[in-house]
């Protein structure tokens, strides 16, 4: 049997959103060359979809080309090296419960070690939001809604009151130990992210105050913070000198 005989049975096989490399096939007969040019041309009569440099995948059949990609699998190269977990999906888009209809499903957010710049693969925008924390995967559920916190202010697919709706909701489901490990490693953002955590975990009640005010103490000497979200949405602000409008 040809090599494209190889190649034609194991992409067969290949789960339709699946994404994979020339890699996938080193163990199939046939020259690096020849598989890269193979898929190339698979690419071009559209049995395969190339989403960026030496990247394919099978398109879901009858399903709009492209979104119906899971983000998961767009970035996956990025959250694993050696086994290790070095990155997580974040963002409005990562949150599984999020249910807003107007969530852009183009755009990816993924956390990380280092500072990278944008890039874009097909029509996915992903941007990436460096992690001070270590990243160890029990504390990405906290470093997702730290992040969307962070970035509340910035977000143009929900409005700033529909956020802190659904974060509160979020955190409403948290133990207390799970408000004291969020507290901890919002230590490591930045002080604007530090105060709407705060607020919102005071908003709650569950956390006993002295716990509180180890947050508190780390904005001390910051001047105020302004977001446009409802006073009513968050009633304690000025204890954390956030000014809302």
């Amino acid at each position: 049997m040809k090599h494209i005989d190889y190649l034609e049975e194991y992409l067969e096989e290949l789960p339709e959103g699946y994404v994979f490399t020339h890699d996938e096939f080193k163990d199939i007969p046939g020259s690096e060359e020849a598989i890269e040019r193979y898929l190339n041309s698979l690419s071009r009569k559209g049995t395969i979809n190339k989403l960026a440099k030496d990247k394919f995948y099978k398109p879901l059949i009858a399903v709009e080309e492209d979104l119906s990609l899971k983000p998961y699998e767009v970035v996956k190269d990025f959250l694993f090296k050696d086994g290790k977990q070095i990155g997580y999906l974040t963002g409005v888009s990562s949150i599984a419960a999020l249910s807003f209809d107007h969530t852009n499903p183009t755009q990816i957010e993924l956390g990380i070690a280092e500072v990278r710049n944008p890039l874009k693969r097909g029509p996915f925008k992903i941007t990436f939001i460096k992690q001070e924390n270590p990243i160890v995967p029990a504390h990405i559920p906290y470093f997702r809604v730290l992040d969307v916190l962070r970035f509340i202010h910035k977000t143009t697919v929900v409005t700033p009151d529909e956020m802190c709706f659904y974060i509160t909701q979020r955190l409403t489901a948290f133990t207390g130990r799970e408000h004291q490990t969020l507290i901890k490693l919002a230590k490591a953002y930045n002080a604007r992210t530090r105060a709407l955590t705060g607020a919102l975990i005071e908003k709650i009640g569950y956390i006993k105050p002295e716990v509180l005010e180890l947050l508190k103490a780390s904005i001390a000497g910051c001047t105020s913070f302004t977001y446009h979200i409802a006073s009513k949405n968050l009633p304690n602000a000025k204890n954390w000198k956030i000014i809302c409008d």
